[in-house]
């Protein structure tokens, strides 16, 4: 009985460190399983994290470009605003001139004509004031051949001269505007800089 029992115990023993061993193979996947499952883990929350800092990153950019953008327009809209002012404050001043130097203007204007040819002044409104029947007898010395217009051009200031067919302008917006492109380069260039 002695030796079933010691069999029984040696079958157990063999048994036991079996399963012991399977035991130990068993925790020792499991823990490699755990610590690779930990890894990828960590791994896909730094991947995760990278991903929104890169999100994040992008959105920050869209923004900061959305506001310069912003600003940018902000400042050409004022810089526009100024240079329109600019324009305006310059029209103003030359209906603004002494009829003496309107007059200087207007024959400044007609030394580019042919003088020997029939010529009409037609002047803007607003400059009206800037000729007197006097200044035009002045101007009509030196330019027999200059007869005013009946009519003067509705809200503009400056004038218009007419030879042949041809109209020749001289109206204060229209001026400023030729100048346009080289003002607004000076304004911004003074203004700005």
């Amino acid at each position: 009985m002695a030796t079933i029992q010691n069999l029984t115990q040696d079958v157990l023993a063999k048994i036991s460190q079996e399963e012991d061993a399977k035991f130990k193979s068993g925790k020792e996947k499991l823990e490699q399983d755990t610590a690779a499952r930990e890894k990828r883990i960590q791994k896909d929350a730094e991947d995760k994290k990278a991903s929104l800092n890169d999100q994040a990153a992008r959105e920050l950019d869209r923004k900061k470009q959305g506001y310069n953008n912003q600003m940018r327009n902000q400042v050409l809209a004022k810089k526009q605003d100024l240079i329109q002012t600019v324009y305006t404050e310059a029209v103003t001043r030359l209906t603004e001139l002494p009829e003496n130097e309107f007059i200087e203007f207007v024959k400044g204007a007609l030394s580019q004509l042919n003088t020997d040819q029939a010529t009409v002044l037609q002047l803007g409104s607003k400059s009206e004031k800037q000729l007197t029947d006097q200044g035009l007898a002045q101007l009509q010395g030196d330019y027999p051949n200059l007869k005013r217009a009946d009519q003067n051009l509705r809200g503009q200031g400056g004038f218009i001269l007419s030879q042949e067919g041809m109209d020749y302008n001289f109206t204060f917006d229209q001026l400023i505007e030729e100048q346009e492109e080289a003002l607004s380069a000076e304004i911004s260039k003074r203004a700005f800089n």
